[in-house]
């Protein structure tokens, strides 16, 4: 399946500090489809753009079951 674990672009939560604040089976994706997004930044018309209300910096997090268009096998 194209789900997370099996992606070349997602990292699992390795450390129990954020295995606690985001959930054990969870990581993050690396993908260049989800961008961040700021004042000159746009999001890719097949991509996910994020933000955050400082400018400071942000991610999001998927579980290892999340299934995406993206998905490259690892």
């Amino acid at each position: 399946m194209n789900n997370c674990k099996n992606c070349k672009n997602w990292k699992a939560t390795d450390d129990d500090f954020n295995k606690t604040f985001y959930g054990k089976n969870t990581g993050v994706c690396f993908s260049d489809k989800f961008v961040y997004i700021t004042g000159e930044d746009k999001c890719p018309v097949d991509g996910l753009g994020y933000l955050d209300s400082e400018s400071y910096s942000a991610e999001f997090v998927t579980g290892e079951n999340f299934g995406c268009i993206h998905h490259q096998p690892k």
